[in-house]
């Protein structure tokens, strides 16, 4: 193939990947600018495109330190995913200043790598290696938070979801950095190089748009699910009141170790019913989640009576199923807006004046 013919497909593949990149981000402001998972979504979207446009001389032609903002929104693709992977897959209302943090720290060498590029003095070895480690860092990172809360979500399409599409995405990120920096040694042209990373890139967007058909309601990013009508309605509220009173009766979630299978099974329900009837009919997107208001409760329980004052927190937080504090910690300030031990403290204090 001639390097004409090479830049003109390369020039198409380009224009088609940002079309479908601009239709995705409308159609995200449009239906989730409300959710912070489709917020993150638009932010991951606008630095794949950054990334079309910054790595092609044709549509981006600027030279030298005009070039850093754009170069660096490029860089920061998987952080972007991981970002968004972050908020999808666990549900967040808000991200963190710990992951700020990370995202923020990666910022640095990535700025400094595109800056010495930028300015003609050349980027050295080990910075453009750290540069692509952190990239692929994040890719793995967003691979693992599709991986690790599977068997907890609730919403069946976005299950498959994140094993096809999500992990698909993850894998392309770490080959795309990893066909740069064969091309970067010069195993091979770097117009293929640029070649094989833009139809990448396209595909990714059609795999995105053609996966996306699969959610047919709005519980992409925000709604619990369709509501049903009739008996099957009936029959499900039925269940999901049976399911509240085993919980009530039994209090299944002390289990640490308590799975949706494993639910299923003392229920005599089918763990796809089961799961459907959680999310729908009682409204939660996540096992996690649903299990974790009830040890909530009876932490809050715990720390409001006087009786328990001498009682280890950790003690209570284990006693209610918390399998280790870390996570125990964060749920109990994403629920109360305080730490355990304010709000026992100040528990005990209005029993004290009342």
């Amino acid at each position: 193939m001639t390097p004409d013919a090479i830049a003109q497909l390369d020039l198409a593949v380009r224009g088609g990947a940002l079309a479908l990149i601009a239709m995705w981000i409308a159609i995200l402001l449009f239906n989730y600018r409300g959710a912070l998972a489709g917020r993150t979504a638009v932010l991951m979207l606008a630095l794949v495109g950054s990334h079309v446009v910054a790595t092609s001389d044709v549509l981006f032609p600027v030279q030298g330190l005009d070039r850093i903002p754009l170069a660096v929104a490029a860089s920061l693709v998987t952080t972007g995913f991981w970002l968004f992977a972050l908020c999808w897959f666990n549900d967040e209302t808000k991200i963190d200043a710990s992951s700020w943090t990370i995202a923020g720290f990666a910022v640095l060498p990535i700025a400094a790598n595109v800056y010495l590029e930028a300015s003609g003095e050349g980027s050295p070895l080990w910075l453009q290696a750290g540069v692509r480690a952190i990239m692929s860092g994040f890719a793995l990172a967003g691979l693992w938070e599709a991986w690790r809360g599977r068997r907890d979500d609730l919403i069946e399409a976005r299950r498959r979801f994140r094993l096809v599409l999500i992990g698909t995405i993850g894998i392309f990120a770490i080959l795309i950095n990893g066909t740069e920096i064969v091309a970067s040694l010069g195993v091979f042209a770097s117009s293929y190089a640029s070649l094989a990373v833009e139809t990448a890139i396209l595909l990714l967007c059609l795999a995105f748009a053609a996966a996306a058909l699969d959610f047919r309601t709005a519980n992409l990013f925000a709604a619990t699910g369709t509501e049903q009508t009739g008996e099957q309605a009936v029959h499900d509220t039925d269940l999901a009141e049976r399911i509240l009173h085993h919980m009530e009766r039994e209090k299944a979630w002390r289990d640490e170790e308590l799975t949706v299978a494993k639910l299923a099974s003392q229920l005599g329900l089918q763990e796809y019913r089961l799961r459907r009837l959680i999310n729908r009919g009682l409204g939660h997107r996540n096992f996690a989640a649903f299990l974790n208001r009830y040890r909530i409760k009876e932490v809050c329980d715990a720390l409001d009576d006087p009786g328990q004052a001498g009682v280890p927190i950790s003690t209570i937080a284990l006693d209610a199923g918390f399998g280790s504090l870390g996570p125990f910690n964060r749920a109990f300030r994403e629920a109360q807006g305080m730490t355990p031990s304010e709000y026992r403290a100040r528990g005990l204090a209005d029993s004290e004046h009342g």
